[in-house]
């Protein structure tokens, strides 16, 4: 008898698990007879649960109902997880439930576990991700995230701040006073709650103030870095802290924890300068430093050589330092114009309106002209009373016979690459000769002559990631104007009539071939990689935007979706595509909105008003037609919502 019971009771057991595991795999919909809501299987037609007020889409595999006036939520197998007796329900993160009941919210995980209750506010946390402001009835906050951890608990006093993607700050009541401290997403104290003010800095740093109005520093991990008696620091950062102090500076060095004093100090491309009136003092952000005598100012960094000015009396002198503060040209010229390991070019107080040409291997004055220009391979241009003469590095006149022989160079000067060098530098802390390989013969190579109107990097479209070793160019040849794709050394890439837009897609750079019209012309945009190779062909008025291995473009006012590498049409004929969002692109046609997936198959056709995203992966997108609105799942289907 007793083993009868058991083999029933396991035959039972397994039918239920088997009888729930396929109500779970179910894909369950809401439906609307009369004034009443079902959940149905789609695929069977079977009705799960009727004489529902209210029934919406199940998203992250709950579907909140109304019955009897109160909402609850129900699982796949119609299974009661959060009772019907709330006045609003909401999903507010992926995996937490926001209750509303007396004016009162409740968040619940999905299974219906009560996380939190009794609150009088739960927000989302504005730029964190996945995380809630919470409150409650003693007005005291924190924050709960999104796989259902009290992150922060609710101790603190008025409403957090959100100071940037990490960290917030919060108020913490201490006998009669509030003081500030800074917590970050995990809940890890960055700034302790010991003071009266606290403040975000740009450059990732805290200042706070305590009731002594003394000023502690603190850095993103939460290590007090330095301390100062009034609001003397000028300047912060993962190197140096700067701090003036009864008529001088005082440098603290952060990477030896020396500090130092100087009457001014200059700041150049991370580097800064120590000012005496009898000596100058370079400072790496690693600590190391070198001195020269004299107040040298610094007015160029380039490649680790430094272009240096002293004020003495009446006139001003110029040097050159290298990286170890060793002098290489003698701070005796009242300017130095340009140099290169084997030019300099230079006023002399003999020649004050001309510039001077030194050949530095042998130290001695070459010519006195009205102006030098140093270019590629240490050529020169050579302008003399209103003429113009290309010289080699020998000071023989080049020769353009054997162009279609050599390598083209476009001569650009030291004055036309200084903007590119300073915002290749800021845009990536590399120096500009470290991004290619120069080659020191510079036979094989030949000078083209021309006026540069415009140089530029290659940045992607949001203008922070340069191309390594490439240039765009704008220039005249013959009152003819042309661009050019150039290496850091001025070579020519590709010159063949080509414009260009001006930026890059991981690598790609977009070009545009122009086609001559009865009136005017045409500009065609495409593809081509960084060494000239056409990938995407210009046939298209614009691109739009590339995603993946997909192009998003426009040719006669219409917008397509284009595979790059096959050149494949995936989808055609739409007034409009929007930007990748959320795994997503918004579609429109004839006016109206519509959804397609990154792949570019049409989720929601473009008949509605307006569409907006769902909650990432639930597959359900908000429209709106002619007034109605709608829940609209991945096959199309509509779901009337309130």
């Amino acid at each position: 008898m007793k083993s009868n019971f058991k083999v029933t009771l396991l035959i039972a057991f397994v039918s239920a698990f088997f009888v729930g595991f396929n109500a779970s795999a179910q894909d369950i919909i809401p439906i609307k007879s009369g004034d009443t809501w079902s959940y149905q299987n789609e695929s069977t037609g079977e009705i799960l649960m009727a004489g529902l007020e209210k029934a919406e889409p199940f998203r992250s595999g709950v579907g909140f109902a109304r019955k009897n006036g109160k909402w609850g939520a129900l699982d796949k197998s119609m299974r009661e997880v959060i009772a019907f007796e709330h006045d609003q329900i909401q999903l507010i993160l992926p995996n937490v439930v926001r209750s509303l009941k007396q004016n009162r919210f409740t968040l619940y995980s999905l299974a219906g576990k009560e996380l939190l209750s009794n609150l009088t506010s739960a927000e989302n946390a504005e730029i964190i991700e996945n995380a809630i402001i919470v409150s409650d009835d003693n007005r005291m906050y924190g924050m709960i995230s999104s796989d259902e951890k009290v992150i922060i608990p609710l101790k603190y006093s008025r409403a957090p701040e959100v100071v940037n993607e990490t960290d917030l700050l919060f108020y913490k009541l201490k006998g009669k006073k509030y003081y500030q401290g800074v917590l970050n997403q995990r809940g890890e104290e960055i700034v302790p709650f010991d003071y009266v003010f606290v403040q975000y800095l740009q450059n990732r740093h805290y200042v706070a103030i305590d009731h002594k109005k003394r000023y502690h520093f603190y850095n993103f991990s939460g290590e007090k870095i330095y301390e100062a008696e009034t609001n003397s620091v000028q300047f912060i950062d993962s190197a140096y802290i700067i701090e003036r102090r009864e008529g001088s500076v005082l440098l603290n060095l952060l990477a030896t924890g020396k500090k130092v004093t100087h009457e001014q100090i200059a700041q150049s491309n991370r580097m800064l300068f120590g000012l005496d009136s009898n000596k100058t003092t370079v400072y790496y952000p690693n600590g190391k430093s070198f001195s020269q005598k004299g107040m040298w100012r610094v007015r160029e960094i380039r490649d680790d050589w430094f272009l240096m000015q002293e004020a003495t009396g009446n006139r001003t002198n110029h040097a050159i330092w290298n990286e170890k503060g060793k002098v290489k040209i003698e701070g005796v010229y009242p300017r130095i114009h340009a140099w290169s390991k084997k030019w300099l070019v230079v006023s002399t107080v003999e020649h004050p309106r001309k510039q001077v040409l030194i050949d530095l291997n042998k130290k001695k004055e070459v010519g006195v002209y009205d102006r030098v220009d140093l270019l590629t391979c240490d050529n020169l241009r050579i302008t003399q009373d209103g003429k113009i003469q290309l010289v080699d590095d020998r000071l023989q006149e080049l020769n353009e016979s054997d162009l279609d022989k050599k390598a083209v160079y476009l001569n650009l000067s030291e004055k036309d690459l200084q903007g590119v060098r300073r915002e290749y530098f800021n845009l990536t802390q590399q120096r500009f000769d470290e991004a290619f390989e120069g080659e020191d013969d510079c036979g094989g190579r030949d000078l083209k002559e021309v006026k540069i109107s415009n140089l530029r990097l290659v940045k992607d479209r949001y203008g922070k990631e340069p191309l390594p070793n490439r240039l765009i160019v704008d220039y005249w040849d013959q009152d003819k104007r042309r661009f050019a794709l150039l290496n850091f050394e001025g070579k020519v890439i590709i010159d063949d009539g080509r414009g260009f837009g001006g930026y890059h897609f991981n690598g790609l750079v977009e070009y545009v071939v122009y086609e001559k019209l009865d009136v005017g012309s045409i500009g065609r945009h495409g593809f081509m990689d960084a060494d000239g190779t056409i990938v995407f062909p210009a046939e298209y008025d614009k691109i739009q935007e590339l995603h993946g291995d997909t192009a998003i473009v426009v040719l006669h006012g219409l917008y397509s979706m284009i595979q790059i590498r096959t050149k494949e049409v995936i989808m055609s004929g739409y007034e409009g595509i929007g930007s990748f969002n959320n795994g997503y692109y918004s579609i429109s046609q004839n006016g109206k909105r519509g959804i397609a997936d990154a792949k570019g198959k049409v989720l929601v056709q473009p008949i509605y008003d307006q569409v907006h995203f769902g909650t990432e992966g639930d597959g359900l997108f908000e429209a709106e037609r002619d007034r109605k609105k709608y829940y609209v799942d991945q096959n199309g289907n509509e779901i009337p919502r309130e």
